[in-house]
């Protein structure tokens, strides 16, 4: 972009000049649609036929939903030799039954030691002797008809989705890339088939509903790009509001946000779902607007003779154009820092560093800061501090042999992609629950043990291309706001890629980031 300087003396605003003629919509699309929906379904059946091998035992296991009385309940009480002790805590179990149903998975049953309620009364003598995991081979929470029907429903939603937004699409005959939409069928769908194929159907939760409702109601959110009401240039002149939407739901976060399993220590959850992926498109969204109004200022560099001769020679910008979107990115990562989320730190981090390199058109600040962000690890990691950072560096020194808690995660991590092999063990033949967080950060190991190498490669490929299209989408853009937009998407969805790949590989430390559209979870 050639330097013009139009914001001197003139009020022509920047992100609304047209800078390519306009296009016409494209054609097609919906074969490559139907050919990625075809695999998905290929790959279901293949899940569906693996985790239906269980089913043939399913009729001497006991629902824990449909017991009828406490008399169900004693053949898997065996291990009580006195009778009467037997028929109590049948009774008490199938008490806490009536009052907990429907059972979500066997590992609920872990409510009976709870101390303090009549139930823990009676069981808390006996968990020593029968815990709940030894009850679990003989019991269940659901049937194979009911998960079948329930597996049915979440892939008719799956399906829906993008169906939807094809239709719209053509119907509001949008302008967009349509190419995208085959491309995150596949990716969307790779994930899908593992989340089936994470849990025992029978005694587990099923992870596919969540990951399911989460895909469709992105749908929902991409349909909507094909009205002209929600055209993103109009997104142009919220410049500030973004960022104050994000500073809210930090806020938010502080206050009423939790941390996995209900801890507090950690906030990334609030409610039921994880705001931080809307922080980050959020600040997305206040980067493209500042820059769009300040890139030509930003690369404004009048002579200035008290500097010395390095700082004239990689172009410092003018302090008062500097000064804002600094300040702004550096309260989202001290955010960030407070919350203890720090992969999407280190995310967004490189995000602004990207953005800025563009607008500003010289890399010397952009491998500046490079350098400082790397020898602030170093300095933090020789001090002790932040305690987490800390942690994560250990797990990735020694991998296989480290006093962090949960530090087993990167060897869990190499052994999956090495037993994958290029292969893998095929769809809904791996262990992917043994793996810790395998349905978060941990996904593309999952993915890599039953998919093997020639699946991860896929997958990898899948979100090259995502990338590399949105970048032709940014580069023609009708509006400089455009151009930043999806300079900003496409870095964000790369850098959470190559962080977590990175991280699962032993190349960079562990950190806690999603993998895009994979990932377990409504907003990932």
């Amino acid at each position: 972009m050639a330097v013009t300087r139009s914001w001197a003396g003139s009020d022509t605003r920047p992100e609304l000049v047209s800078i390519t003629g306009a296009r016409k919509a494209p054609r097609g699309g919906m074969l490559w649609l139907a050919a990625a929906s075809l695999l998905i379904a290929a790959g279901l059946a293949m899940v569906y036929a693996a985790k239906s091998q269980s089913f043939s035992a399913a009729a001497q296991l006991i629902d824990v939903n449909r017991v009828a009385s406490a008399d169900e309940l004693m053949p898997v009480l065996e291990a009580v030799p006195d009778r009467a002790e037997r028929e109590n805590a049948a009774q008490t179990m199938f008490q806490f039954l009536e009052h907990a149903r429907p059972i979500p998975n066997i590992g609920a049953l872990s409510a009976l030691r709870r101390r303090g309620t009549a139930w823990g009364a009676v069981w808390g003598p006996l968990a020593a002797r029968i815990p709940v995991a030894r009850l679990k081979p003989y019991l269940m929470v659901r049937s194979p008809a009911q998960f079948r029907i329930e597996l049915l429903r979440s892939a008719l939603l799956y399906f829906a989705g993008f169906y939807l937004v094809a239709l719209v699409w053509r119907l509001g005959r949008f302008r967009g890339d349509r190419a995208f939409l085959p491309a995150l069928h596949l990716l969307t769908g790779i994930g899908f088939l593992l989340m089936a194929s994470m849990r025992d159907p029978l005694r587990d939760t099923l992870e596919f509903h969540k990951f399911a409702l989460g895909v469709f109601l992105g749908c929902l959110l991409l349909a909507l790009a094909a009205f002209p009401w929600f055209d993103y240039r109009r997104l142009s002149d919220w410049c500030y509001i973004p960022l104050f939407g994000a500073l809210t739901l930090f806020v938010l976060l502080l206050k009423f946000g939790r941390g996995p399993g209900g801890a507090t220590d950690i906030k990334v959850n609030l409610g039921p779902f994880q705001p931080v992926e809307i922080i980050k498109i959020l600040l997305v969204l206040f980067l493209a607007g500042y820059f769009t109004r300040n890139w030509e200022r930003l690369r404004d560099l009048r002579e200035r003779r008290l500097l010395p001769a390095f700082f004239r020679r990689i172009g410092l910008p003018r302090l008062e154009h500097m000064l804002p979107v600094a300040v702004a990115v550096a309260i989202a990562l001290v955010f960030f820092f407070v919350l203890k989320d720090l992969g999407p730190a280190l995310v967004m981090f490189f995000v602004f560093l990207a953005m800025f390199g563009v607008a500003r058109g010289r890399p010397g600040l952009v491998i500046a800061g490079l350098v400082v962000m790397v020898a602030s690890v170093a300095v933090g990691y020789r001090l002790g501090q932040p305690h987490t950072v800390v942690e994560r560096i250990d797990m990735w020194l020694a991998p296989w042999d480290n006093n962090v808690h949960g530090g087993n995660q990167l060897a869990h991590s190499l052994w999956a992609f090495s037993t994958g092999g290029p292969f893998g063990s095929g769809p809904g033949w791996g262990d992917p629950a043994m793996i810790p967080a395998g349905n978060t950060d941990l996904v593309l190991p999952a993915i890599g043990e039953e998919w093997g190498f020639l699946g991860v490669a896929s997958v990898c490929l899948l979100l090259g291309f995502l990338v590399a299209r949105s970048l032709r989408v940014a580069l023609r853009s009708a509006t400089y706001f455009g151009k930043f937009l999806g300079i900003g998407l496409a870095c964000l969805i790369a850098f959470e890629m190559l962080l977590i790949s990175s991280g699962v590989l032993g190349v960079l430390p562990l950190s806690g980031v999603v993998s895009p559209f994979l990932s377990s979870g409504n907003t990932a």
